[in-house]
């Protein structure tokens, strides 16, 4: 192993059909037997830790648990309870994901008076819902994005990412966001804080260089690129964005 501990993207573990990338399983596998601390992040709101947990696991995972995953919501959560504690009334755009950790952090949701407003991706959301967020900003609301995705890529076709709807709000408002979801590398130094570890026994492991690369450095922290996703990064090594490591996939990572 080439660490003491592992941040991993959910972009070098599973494809965008939902199915485990070449030697994902076995790493994963190789890390719980052995103990070896590790957790998964994600800017994923619509879902809930367990929700995760059992999409990995019906996609032929082994013995993954809500508590494996740290999602850009936690990071915001944390970090807001360490520097503001007594801001913690928020409104938001999002899913179960995002309001179940508001609530494990201990703010209470209202969307007619809050201290921030989290916004996160929500497919169901409707002008009414954006008009609403737009009061809580000019009554004072601070916006905490959490995943600044412009556009999200499905299956089925492109659907408005949550970072354009962010955009809409920054312009509408005249105010600027919280970044907490990756490439901030807030969700970087705030998942070691959980995992109570060091940046320096830590590496980051993804797929994508940009953004997740970008994420690592802004964090300070070792980066590894896996290639098992290189035909969806368009010539991921010809950009200028660089990673400490490169695997060709997953298993590399156990010489």
């Amino acid at each position: 192993m080439i660490a003491n501990c592992f941040l991993i993207m959910t972009s070098c573990l599973i494809n965008r059909q939902g199915r485990p990338r070449k030697g994902a399983v076995y790493f994963m596998n190789t890390l719980i037997d052995n103990h070896i601390p590790f957790v998964i992040l994600t800017n994923q709101s619509t879902y809930t830790r367990t929700q995760l947990a059992d999409m990995m696991n019906r996609a032929g995972f082994n013995e993954m648990v809500p508590q494996m995953f740290y999602t850009s919501t936690m990071a915001a959560v944390d970090a807001i309870c360490r520097k503001y504690p007594d801001k913690k009334t928020a409104g938001y755009i999002g899913g179960k994901g995002m309001t179940e950790i508001l609530k494990l952090g201990g703010f209470s949701l209202n969307m007619n008076h809050a201290d921030w407003l989290f916004v996160g991706s929500d497919h169901n959301a409707a002008f009414n819902d954006y008009s609403y967020a737009l009061r809580l900003i000019s009554g004072g609301a601070y916006i905490v994005s959490t995943d600044p995705v412009l556009k999200e890529k499905t299956t089925s076709g492109d659907l408005i990412g949550s970072g354009s709807v962010v955009k809409m709000l920054e312009s509408a408002s005249g105010t600027r966001a919280l970044e907490a979801g990756i490439p901030s590398g807030l969700i970087v130094s705030r998942s070691l804080v959980y995992l109570c570890q060091s940046i320096d026994d830590a590496v980051l492991v993804t797929s994508q260089p940009e953004p997740e690369i970008t994420c690592g450095i802004a964090a300070g922290i070792r980066t590894v690129l896996s290639m098992s996703a290189m035909d969806e990064t368009d010539n991921a090594l010809q950009r200028r964005v660089q990673p400490d490591f490169v695997v060709e996939d997953l298993t590399g990572l156990m010489r």
